[in-house]
């Protein structure tokens, strides 16, 4: 018996049934690696997940599209948010434009492709949270790409154009 814990022994479980149930166990999780491609170490308990690198070549038309129909903000979730008080949207509204500047500096300057995908999905969660719906978007579809290599000018462009579009309409009093 290999990897049986010694207190199931202790609790009087049979070293047949402990090695069925390893058994079990092990095939279930090598047939759950088939099916979502990740690569987990049942004896460490740790996954180290692949990639995909496989893009359809249209996801940048259709994110472009997608990102054109997004308001900019949605107004309703960010009162969800501060429950209608307005000394806390004020508050939440000036921390999010800290940290937008503070996340599009750390994308900008990303050393590697992994980097600027955890710092764009920190970014489309920051957007999210307040309702800023467009930059979202925009960092949903970067961040989809960024894993494959660097960031195109292009890429940055369109980023830098959604955090501005998103302050520019806080501070017109839009949202």
């Amino acid at each position: 018996m290999t990897g049986c814990p010694p207190q199931l022994l202790l609790a009087g479980h049979s070293s047949a049934t402990l090695d069925a149930l390893e058994r079990t166990k092990a095939s279930v999780f090598g047939r759950l690696r088939q099916l979502s491609g990740d690569n987990h170490d049942c004896s460490t308990g740790r996954t180290a997940f692949r990639r995909r690198r496989t893009r359809p070549a249209d996801v940048s038309r259709r994110g472009a599209r997608a990102m054109q129909e997004e308001p900019v903000f949605d107004v309703a979730q960010l009162d969800r948010r501060t429950m209608g008080d307005e000394a806390l949207r004020v508050e939440i509204l000036a921390l999010f434009v800290a940290e937008a500047e503070r996340l599009l500096a750390q994308v900008e300057s990303a050393p590697d492709p992994l980097v600027r995908a955890s710092r764009l999905h920190a970014m489309q969660g920051l957007a999210r949270n307040v309702g800023a719906r467009r930059l979202a978007a925009v960092c949903r579809n970067l961040e989809h790409g960024a894993a494959s290599g660097p960031a195109g000018d292009g890429d940055l462009a369109s980023l830098r154009a959604a955090v501005r579009e998103a302050i520019d309409h806080i501070h017109a009093g839009a949202v």
